[in-house]
């Protein structure tokens, strides 16, 4: 994601889940790769379902905060940040 190409790294992103449905890192990855597309609700799907595999793993949450300040407008802010990693 280093080059700006955000739609290809999350098929990439989606690639290598298939070849690894386990690996939690796959869905932050894709997670931030979706925020950077103005996709929340895929962003948000990506960062729970890595807290889901690894809730110990902290890096998910301050990456989840990290994003939510990435996220464009305030009406967007609000709903990105009422869906939260609660659930």
């Amino acid at each position: 994601m280093k080059h700006g190409d955000f739609a290809l790294a999350a098929r990439l992103y989606t690639d290598a889940i298939i070849l690894d449905p386990a690996n939690h890192v796959l869905y932050s990855n894709r997670s931030a790769a979706h925020l950077r597309l103005n996709q929340w609700d895929e962003a948000l799907h990506d960062a729970r379902k890595c807290k889901q595999m690894k809730p110990d793993w902290s890096k998910v949450r301050y990456d989840f905060f990290r994003r939510f300040l990435l996220v464009g407008s305030n009406e967007a802010k609000v709903r990105f940040w009422s869906l939260g990693l609660e659930n």
